[in-house]
């Protein structure tokens, strides 16, 4: 049967032994929230600018838009200034990509049986009732011996859905079920940061309620740990979005999925740069993730954060092509809130980095550095101002003077758009096809042409994600699961959770 590590909340009275188990257990829990903060308070998105960054990024776009409409001198200044930054971003990005493509798929030998480490599946979970039975036969599919395998199911207090509909599954010995107590703020990183204070294994990977991870994922990543360097922190195995089907926005998001974990990662850790981690699927040393206090449980993009804090302590991040099927948002609304809480999540990272360069620069010298601050700086403001910028420059070469430019300066400030506008069409458009060739994605290349519509959308959510940083700048918009019309796991046969032998 399963156990259930029950965390009271901190103002209950209780006496004798079991007392002094459930107040440290209180205490770790509180820690959750504020280990980091007490440790590295400057690393920490617990205390942010909001209303100072609201009006400084006002002022700037105001003082983009009067420079971009005087014309002349004026709008080539705007130019440059645009083109920096946006210059950078298109240079990263090709040599990630470069670097990527050149990468074959690594795949380590296996180790035998006596060798493998403990491992650790933190398994966050919220709301997820519907869910539950087919993450649990995804987990079951997991081919590691569940002697040296700890599952912990992350649940939050007033879910009571969720818990019912695990009590009705027979689970292992190996899965715990780990009630969190209320407390501030509720999000993902909080849960997990309680999950690692349990954690007994060797090695620490997240679970999403809706992956279905390869059944030798766990054995691949155990034996590539085990064959690289001590300062390899952490693995990032690729996510593929299995719902590609369901709808246009689906099919955009696996190309950039596809994009990202089978390229763009895989290239930026090949040369050696900060690797924003997804959510998910990444496999942990738990003794660093001990070291670093856990997950920044006030940042929104607690993976993100991750990724760059390893870099800023001198450890690597590696990647391994071996899988975890994932579900994408595939409607509108859903889609929006999910970028919505990255963007600010983004946005938190950024700010975190930049509060001190001299010393993010002493720790990752000056190229990893700009590296690190053009791919979140690109993510946030990239999709607030692109369509903007798109529709200002369909409007000026239909109806104003970009293509038919009188003086010297208005030439070159018209080159230097048009420039800018070829560069933005080729960031959007190069690492989806890309990806899409690695991944064999291929028929999915149909839905480009509504790019623009996918960007106007990306752009909202961006703005949304800046308002909602300055409303609620600690709040996890959480994104509704098991939703998938078309998916492969539909395909897959089902695993009986009473079978040891499974």
């Amino acid at each position: 049967m399963s156990q259930e590590r029950k965390f009271p909340p901190p103002d209950l009275a209780l006496t004798g032994a079991r007392a002094a188990t459930t107040i440290m257990e209180v205490a770790a829990a509180q820690a959750a929230s504020e280990a980091l903060w007490h440790a590295e308070p400057e690393l920490s998105a617990r205390v942010l600018p909001r209303l100072s960054l609201a009006l400084c990024l006002i002022s700037l776009l105001l003082s983009f838009c009067l420079l971009r409409s005087l014309g002349g001198f004026y709008a080539l200044c705007a130019g440059l200034a645009l083109a920096v930054p946006m210059g950078g971003a298109l240079a990263l990005r090709l040599l990630a990509l470069k670097a990527g493509l050149a990468l074959r798929e690594n795949f380590a030998p296996s180790l035998a049986e006596e060798d493998l480490p403990s491992y650790t599946l933190l398994v966050p979970l919220f709301h997820e009732a519907a869910i539950v039975p087919r993450l649990m036969e995804a987990l079951e599919r997991l081919s590691y011996p569940r002697e040296r395998l700890q599952i912990l199911l992350l649940l939050e207090e007033e879910d009571q859905e969720t818990r019912i509909a695990l009590h009705s599954l027979a689970l292992g010995a190996h899965v715990t079920l780990v009630i969190a107590p209320k407390g501030e703020p509720q999000t993902k990183p909080r849960a997990l940061n309680i999950g690692l204070g349990l954690a007994r294994g060797d090695l620490t990977t997240i679970y999403d309620a809706e992956d279905n991870p390869d059944p030798q994922q766990l054995r691949q990543v155990a034996a590539f740990f085990a064959r690289a360097p001590q300062n390899l922190a952490c693995v990032q195995c690729p996510l593929h979005i299995d719902n590609a089907d369901d709808s246009w926005i689906a099919a955009i998001f696996a190309l950039e999925y596809a994009a990202l974990f089978d390229l763009l990662d895989p290239g930026l850790a090949d040369l050696g740069l900060p690797v924003p981690l997804g959510g998910t699927s990444n496999h942990f040393r738990t003794t660093v993730l001990r070291q670093l206090c856990g997950w920044d449980a006030w940042n929104v993009t607690e993976d993100a954060d991750m990724g760059v804090r390893l870099a800023r302590s001198g450890f690597a991040v590696g990647t391994l092509a071996c899988p975890t099927d994932e579900e994408a948002p595939a409607v509108r609304d859903a889609w929006i809130s999910q970028r919505k809480r990255w963007m600010k999540g983004w946005l938190q990272t950024l700010i975190v980095l930049l509060r001190h360069p001299g010393r993010l620069i002493g720790e990752l010298g000056l190229v990893r550095a700009l590296s690190i601050v053009i791919l979140l700086l690109g993510g946030v403001l990239g999709p607030l101002v692109g369509i903007w910028l798109m529709g200002l420059f369909i409007f000026d070469a239909l109806l104003g003077s970009l293509l038919q430019p009188v003086t010297a300066l208005d030439t070159a400030a018209s080159l230097l758009w048009c420039l800018i506008a070829a560069a933005g069409a080729l960031v959007a458009v190069i690492p989806l096809w890309l990806g899409a060739r690695k991944r064999g994605l291929q028929h999915l290349l149909i839905w480009l042409p509504l790019l623009p519509a996918y960007y106007t959308l990306l752009s909202y959510a961006a703005l949304l994600g800046i308002v909602d940083y300055i409303r609620r700048p600690h709040y996890w918009d959480k994104t509704d699961h098991g939703l998938a019309v078309h998916s492969l796991r539909g395909k897959q046969g089902s695993v009986d959770l009473t079978d040891p032998a499974a």
